[in-house]
């Protein structure tokens, strides 16, 4: 669907999913709420965690499976069934999954830039399991998947399913609660075709990333004309649009994002990663980006990984994972314990910080790996002088515990320096904190004292900033006109040879003539900036008497001009496989029209001189392969360029 404009009148409703890292969630809001008051959006009722009462505007993001692969529950339910499961011994027959998002973004990210690298590495590891597997049939060998639909997913237990199955699955869950929540408020007609679901991702993820969600949401049931795909810091600017100054922590002084003409960065901190964008709010309620959307992984779960390297350091990491294993919901317990104190945390606190430590399943592994009790353990370990253990807690030095923060925070100063490095940001004297991180104040306290010479803002319930935004932004996506493109993107094709413009190592014969092959043809130009629908046409040529088919490849680059698809720096994208209507023996020239600026790249249309449209569709996720056949018909590999 273009971004250009309201919803169409078809809609009922707007749903929005934010499916985080750590934590996800829901909201939506009727066509006619929106109208009257963009600030009326519905969101999932707060969740309690439990025993240590942490209370939750978002649910874990985690699901339980049942032997047959159907979901028993998602969220806090998740976690409570499987504890029990655990506790009667029961657990091996299901399945359960959690922070999968984050293992996923790793894969995406760098396989964008690295992919040909990855690849080999892949093989070459693949190969390795497989001997050292014969050799030990034990092993836990891991190694990074390649980006597919038939790429796996991990639960707790070792087990492994299609990735996108637990995706699916989980986008699912979420969505039938939304149905059930407004059929509970009366609406008891309302089907999922009659409701524009708006999914967000990080602005930073990868077009591969980016169909990856799009493909299990639209497995989960979601139709595709129903679905946008939203970019998270876009959604919380368009948020704070609607904000009142006396609803944003900091911005006295009279900053309003809603004015014309004001810039600021948007720091959306979440779970497993920082999404940050710069935006400048233009006439007619619209945002332009004002340079490529940026982050890294320096979300709250760094901070838990610390944590979790800190009870190795004591308990030794056989112990921790031996304790994760035997008794989950102890585990469990002790991580939403630590989660509680990593919220509660400020920058004067002092003393000690207390997290509950179940005893009794870690007393026995102490004394199996250690003969020793946990006191004695933590009273001999290297960090004796900043933990002791007293009344079923561990108290930990208030200092040392905000260390934990400490990586984390760096690395986000890094990438937050970086972005106001660059010259289009200059002038940009607001930060705006958005995300779950981001309600911490220590959080807020080191970015105020990194930054001191900009107004950090933080919104009144920053924590649910992307969701409601994405609820306004799937009312009406016209409100972002202009983004910024990360990256260079061109399509593989073949072009006379020139000795003066090709060298010899991609010189091939085809129809009895020299042809320079693999050669990148540029579409978009990194960090330039691209109008919302953008569409650029390309025209190509059969190269085979009665072609049926022709198959367009899309690379990109970190360069602004790569000569070949082959490069370092290139990595391949996607292919698209036109079917030709009408083949003829004469050549026929083949226009198509590539859409740009939105959050997804699209083929739009393709047709011929004559008017013959052309099906096809841009495919993210399968590699490509040569000599590939669609119905028997050998598919060319060489694309020719109309000039």
């Amino acid at each position: 669907m273009a971004e250009d404009g309201a919803v169409s009148g078809k809609y009922l409703m707007v749903a929005a999913i934010d499916f985080g890292t750590s934590y996800s969630g829901y909201a939506y809001s009727t066509r006619e709420d929106f109208e009257t008051d963009p600030n009326k959006i519905i969101v999932n009722n707060p969740y309690n965690a439990g025993a240590i009462g942490l209370m939750s505007l978002k649910e874990p993001t985690c699901i339980l499976l049942d032997e047959e692969k159907k979901c028993v529950a998602f969220g806090y339910d998740a976690e409570n069934q499987f504890v029990d499961l655990a506790s009667d011994n029961k657990q091996d027959s299901y399945f359960f999954f959690q922070r999968f998002k984050m293992k996923l973004h790793e894969g995406f990210l760098y396989e964008e830039v690295f992919g040909d690298l990855f690849e080999l590495l892949n093989s070459m590891m693949a190969l390795y399991s497989l001997l050292n597997g014969l050799i030990n049939r034990g092993s836990n060998t891991q190694y990074r998947q390649i980006i597919s639909p038939f790429m796996t997913a991990t639960e707790i237990g070792g087990k492994e399913i299609p990735a996108i199955d637990v995706f699916a699955l989980s986008i699912k869950a979420l969505m039938e609660k939304v149905i059930e929540v407004c059929r509970k408020q009366g609406a008891d007609f309302i089907k999922i075709e009659d409701i524009k679901w708006v999914l967000t991702v990080p602005a930073i993820w990868s077009e591969k990333a980016k169909r990856f969600m799009r493909q299990s949401a639209e497995k989960a049931g979601i139709p595709e004309e129903n679905l946008l795909i939203a970019l998270e810091p876009e959604c919380a600017s368009v948020y704070c649009q609607y904000l009142k100054t006396e609803h944003m922590i900091g911005a006295e002084g009279g900053f309003k994002a809603s004015s014309p003409n004001s810039k600021y960065m948007v720091v959306d901190l979440g779970g497993g990663t920082a999404d940050i964008a710069v935006h400048e709010k233009m006439e007619g309620h619209h945002l332009k980006e004002l340079c490529r959307a940026t982050g890294g992984a320096c979300g709250g779960t760094s901070v838990d990984d610390e944590f979790l390297l800190f009870l190795q350091e004591i308990f030794e990491s056989e112990v921790i994972k031996q304790f994760k294993i035997d008794d989950p919901e102890s585990f469990l317990l002790l991580l939403r314990s630590f989660e509680s104190a990593k919220r509660k945390i400020q920058p004067n606190t002092t003393g000690k910080v207390s997290i509950h430590l179940p005893y009794v399943p870690l007393s026995k592994l102490c004394e199996d790996y250690h003969q020793q009790k946990v006191e004695e353990v933590i009273n001999s370990s290297s960090l004796h002088h900043v933990v002791v253990f007293k009344n079923g807690h561990l108290r930990i030095d208030a200092d040392y515990f905000k260390s934990f923060f400490n990586k984390t925070l760096k690395k986000l100063e890094t990438v937050m320096q970086k972005v106001f490095e660059d010259a289009r940001v200059q002038g940009v004297e607001n930060i705006i904190l958005v995300g779950g991180f981001a309600e911490c104040e220590l959080v807020q306290k080191t970015i105020r004292s990194c930054f001191p010479s900009k107004r950090v803002i933080v919104p009144y319930e920053c924590g649910l900033a992307v969701l409601k935004g994405a609820v306004m932004y799937g009312h009406k996506p016209s409100y972002i006109s202009a983004r910024v493109v990360a990256f260079t993107y061109g399509v593989c094709v073949a072009k006379p040879y020139d000795k003066r413009l090709h060298d010899r190592n991609h010189l091939t014969m085809f129809n009895g003539k020299e042809y320079s092959k693999d050669l990148f043809h540029k579409t978009v130009e990194r960090e330039t900036d691209l109008e919302i629908g953008t569409k650029i046409a390309l025209k190509f040529i059969t190269s085979q008497p009665f072609q049926k088919y022709i198959k367009i490849k899309m690379y990109l680059s970190k360069s602004k001009s790569p000569m070949y698809v082959d490069e370092d720096d290139c990595s391949y994208v996607g292919k698209s496989i036109l079917t030709v209507t009408y083949p003829t023996r004469e050549a026929q020239h083949v226009s198509v029209i590539f859409t740009f600026g939105d959050t997804e790249i699209k083929i739009e249309k393709a047709k011929n001189d004559t008017g013959d449209k052309y099906e096809g569709s841009l495919d993210l996720l399968s590699e490509d392969h040569s000599d590939e056949q669609l119905e028997g018909d050998i598919i060319p590999d060489i694309l020719l360029i109309d000039n």
